[in-house]
């Protein structure tokens, strides 16, 4: 048994290794679809999945944790996968109604979602902020330094999303920012927005699904180092992955350039959806957290069909699907520090 295991772990790390390898091919092999270097890559991240769920099988019991959840969070389990599964609906049926979170680009009073995502950025990074005195009392460097980079962060996300005051105040873009940045905005995340919108995906997708599908062993390993224990409160849970996991399938649609083309989001949208498939195997023996996750991988399969099938949306504006993935990963990491601060401060 030793031996296999030895295996399967060594195959796994192969695996991973080069699914880590196709995020950075070339765009000319990731746009044809369904082509060999399609199927091989798809190929690779089923196999390098099924072996990190086999590693992962004896540590994924979960108990009954839905207990210990504020009433807010078990409703968000609900909620929020249906939620996403309805806005999936309207934009495959009545793109143009889907089409209002983004009327145009020109102000940020058109975009209600960029108004959003700024909103629950800037609530977050206060939320983050408001625990920083409590750890500077309590002398905990490490943990005071981590909240400190994290309202940095969200401070320059909430500000990157309204140029840092030019979609408000309207003011004449600097000829550099008018030359390299594809919207002519004074931002940094348009001068590669490819780039920037890959790693804000594939962070979600750690923060709101892989992460929280590993909290139970994550959390043993950090208690028994005692530098790292104070990490343990800012784990996200468990219940995020399926309040989340079906926010993570908004797309572009199949026929265009980009979107699921593209390694990291492919990976991204199969792994959420074998997580999603794997909480609730492993939840079997709980019969709510088990109909929970199934609901949740329902909604998330129905969102990725619809996303990839209709193209109306798309057509209206090629940026119009991944704002509706963007509001869910930023409504996630606030109720990420909500969640934070709320264990912080019951623990103290």
């Amino acid at each position: 048994m030793g031996k296999k295991n030895l295996a399967i772990r060594v195959l796994t790390a192969i695996f991973g290794i080069a699914t880590l390898t196709t995020f950075f091919a070339s765009e000319t092999w990731a746009k044809n679809a369904f082509g060999i270097f399609d199927i091989g890559r798809i190929t690779i991240y089923v196999l390098f999945l099924l072996g990190a769920l086999w590693l992962a099988r004896d540590n994924t019991k979960v108990g009954n944790p839905d207990k210990a959840l504020p009433r807010w969070a078990r409703v968000l389990m609900v909620i929020l996968p249906t939620l996403a599964l309805l806005i999936a609906l309207i934009n495959a049926l009545f793109p143009h109604v889907g089409a209002l979170v983004r009327m145009s680009d020109n102000d940020i009073f058109t975009r209600p979602g960029a108004l959003l995502r700024m909103l629950f950025e800037f609530i977050a990074c206060g939320v983050f902020a408001s625990l920083l005195p409590r750890f500077i009392r309590q002398k905990q460097w490490p943990a005071a330094a981590l909240i400190a980079v994290l309202s940095i962060i969200l401070f320059v996300m909430g500000m990157e999303e309204i140029s840092w005051g030019q979609r408000i105040f309207q003011w004449q873009t600097s000829t550099y920012f008018s030359e390299h940045n594809v919207q002519g905005e004074t931002n940094l995340h348009n001068l590669n927005t490819q780039l920037f919108q890959d790693v804000l995906f594939f962070g979600g997708f750690i923060l709101l699904a892989g992460l929280p599908f590993i909290y139970n062993q994550l959390t043993k390993a950090l208690q028994k180092i005692a530098s790292l224990r104070f990490l343990t409160n800012f784990l996200p849970e468990r219940w995020m992955l399926i309040a989340f996991g079906a926010g993570l399938m908004f797309t572009d649609p199949f026929d265009a350039p980009y979107g699921f083309h593209w390694g990291s989001i492919c990976f991204q949208l199969i792994a959420t959806l074998a997580l999603l498939w794997a909480l609730a195997i492993c939840s079997r023996h709980d019969n709510k957290r088990c109909k929970s996750a199934l609901w949740a991988l329902l909604c998330a399969l129905l969102v990725l069909v619809l996303s990839l099938r209709y193209h109306e949306l798309w057509l209206l504006n090629q940026g119009l699907p991944t704002e509706y993935i963007k509001l869910f990963i930023n409504f996630g990491i606030l109720c990420w520090a909500v969640r934070v601060r709320e264990r912080v401060t019951s623990a103290n």
